[in-house]
């Protein structure tokens, strides 16, 4: 049983939190085109890293599988702030990450504004 993640509400998921995952990306993928009003999208970001490898790669598989179809023409990662995970991706990817996005903050060089850090 695949459920959603934490902070999303269950009333508004773009799929069935039930579906296997890559089916919930499938899913969420025709719900962004619906949304859009579009047939494609310039750039498809991972929003963070799953909680296998294997999982990453099942995500990173669909969205390949999206450039290939001409769905969407760019794919990249976002907050993977774990080297061996954007490494890990890299190295199995026949599409590479086009896009990182992370956000960093030049008082503390990471993810957390200093304030927060002290």
């Amino acid at each position: 049983e695949r459920l959603p993640y934490d902070g999303q509400d269950p009333e508004r998921l773009p799929y069935d939190g039930l579906a296997p995952l890559d089916e919930q990306i499938r899913q969420s993928l025709t719900k962004s085109f619906e949304n859009l009003q579009t047939s494609y999208i310039d750039s498809l970001v991972m929003h963070g890293p799953e909680d296998t490898w294997e999982k990453i790669l099942t995500v990173w598989r669909v969205f390949e599988s999206f450039v290939d179809q001409g769905k969407v023409r760019q794919i990249g990662i976002s907050n993977f702030y774990e080297p061996d995970a954007v490494e890990y991706l890299y190295n199995q990817a026949r599409i590479k990450p086009a896009v990182v996005q992370n956000r960093f903050y030049a008082d503390s060089d990471y993810d957390t504004p200093s304030a927060m850090v002290e």
